[in-house]
């Protein structure tokens, strides 16, 4: 689930319906690192097989998709011994994220009645989308050499992003 690497836009705050559309893009960038820690456990799985099909990655995907980012993250500190300062990274946007999810805006309920309490609440969701963005550049660092070994080269992601973009740019020309 690529990022597609948009930055992160600018609010004018006038609408309190940005509140929603950041925490939205704070959602989404966790929903990517998350994802990115799936195909890391999965690579993890794979490293040692002789014989890895593409039924025996998606019977992977299927197995830890249901998983939480804490276990995932968890997995992976099981297998292998993570950087201190991707360790460290992730641990905080794990905290972040779990944050976001469960006690976010029960925390800005009072916040999220005047102006000046959702620009704070805006300017808390920016910062968790470049903490998120952050984490998974840090997990990239670290789990794409190990997919590249298995075949999975920057390349072969490269044509999948084009795919995924040819393919979205087909829908748009349809409607």
């Amino acid at each position: 689930m690529p990022t597609l690497g948009l930055p992160v836009p600018d609010p004018d705050f006038e609408d309190p319906k940005e509140v929603y559309a950041f925490y939205g893009l704070a959602a989404y960038t966790a929903q990517v690192l998350e994802q990115g820690l799936l195909n890391w456990v999965v690579a993890l799985m794979i490293a040692g097989e002789r014989r890895v099909t593409p039924a025996t990655v998606e019977r992977l995907l299927e197995t830890f998709e249901e998983q939480t980012f804490g276990q995932l993250l968890r997995i992976v500190r099981e297998r292998v011994t993570v950087p201190a300062e991707v360790d460290s990274v992730l641990d905080h946007a794990l905290r972040r994220r779990n944050y976001l999810v469960h006690r976010f805006f029960a925390v800005h309920s009072e916040d999220f009645i005047s102006g000046a309490g959702r620009r704070s609440m805006i300017g808390e969701l920016r910062d968790a989308v470049r903490l998120f963005e952050e984490a998974d550049k840090a997990s990239e660092s670290v789990y794409l050499p190990l997919v590249a070994r298995l075949g999975v080269t920057q390349e072969v992601i490269s044509q999948q992003m084009d795919l995924l973009l040819q393919r979205a740019e087909a829908r748009d020309a349809a409607t």
